[in-house]
């Protein structure tokens, strides 16, 4: 599918960076088809490590088949300014800009165009990332497929429609906080009932990491899952009824809601 396509990456920030290595891991795309680009002589140097070709300028990343914008949402116009005219048809974009919509980035980049956009979350950094993809303007299946497999090569991937972006920026894309912060005042609750810091902080996180890997190796639903460890009239019931009395489901259910809502805003 790939067929010698050079890839070119703009912002070699950590994402970018988790990206590539997986493709190259991967096998799907030779260090030699790839330039990333940016201003940044350290990150530029973690690219050159890996093998592939480096540059300060955007143009060399905009003269490649595939281009991968990882910059910062506030950079993205500015970006596009630069490298819009070089675009067209042949081109394929693929955005991991949170917020952007594919509309916008089309109307600063030559007609036809193809762009496609990602919202990947931080798991990606270790190959265990979800990243959603949406086919944006002028994009194609087999576009979408590439960018699919792409993205599956440092974790898993779905296909979405692009309206669907804010809804999984809440849920996958923010999800990674979430569970930090349930993991950091779980820690917290393990201090209060008497255990010291390192103790209640390495509890707290090989629960979490366990919890997560058996989940992922199980048939068995999280709510079956759940029940499973829930005795009656047992401590992990007392706990989860107090969860439950206090709106924990509300509380997340508001959370989520929140960061979908700013993801709309972003976007506007």
């Amino acid at each position: 599918m790939f067929d010698n396509k050079t890839l070119g990456v703009i912002g070699a920030g950590n994402m970018a960076e988790a990206l590539v290595g997986g493709v190259l891991g991967s096998s799907l795309i030779k260090p030699e088809m790839v330039v990333a680009c940016d201003p940044t002589a350290e990150r530029r140097a973690k690219f050159s490590d890996m093998g592939v070709r480096v540059s300060e300028d955007n143009s060399d990343a905009a003269a490649c088949d595939i281009i991968l914008l990882a910059v910062k949402p506030q950079m993205m116009f500015d970006v596009l300014a630069g490298i819009g005219d070089k675009l067209g048809p042949d081109k394929l974009i693929i955005s991991i800009a949170a917020g952007i919509r594919t509309a916008k980035i089309s109307k600063v980049v030559k007609e036809g165009t193809r762009i496609v956009r990602v919202m990947p979350n931080t798991p990606m950094l270790v190959g265990a990332g979800m990243s959603a993809v949406a086919g944006g303007c002028n994009s194609t299946a087999q576009d979408v497929e590439m960018v699919l497999d792409m993205c599956a090569a440092a974790g898993e991937s779905c296909e979405v429609e692009e309206n669907l972006l804010d809804a999984v920026t809440a849920v996958s894309g923010s999800g990674p906080a979430y569970l930090f912060l349930f993991t950091e005042l779980l820690a917290d609750a393990a201090i209060h009932v008497g255990l010291d810091p390192v103790m209640a902080r390495k509890l707290a996180q090989q629960t979490v990491i366990g919890s997560a890997t058996l989940m992922a190796n199980s048939e068995d639903t999280p709510a079956e899952l759940r029940r499973k460890v829930t005795s009656p009239n047992g401590t992990t019931e007392a706990a989860i009824k107090e969860f439950m009395s206090c709106g924990f489901d509300k509380v997340l259910q508001n959370g989520v809601n929140a960061a979908c809502r700013r993801s709309v805003e972003l976007s506007g």
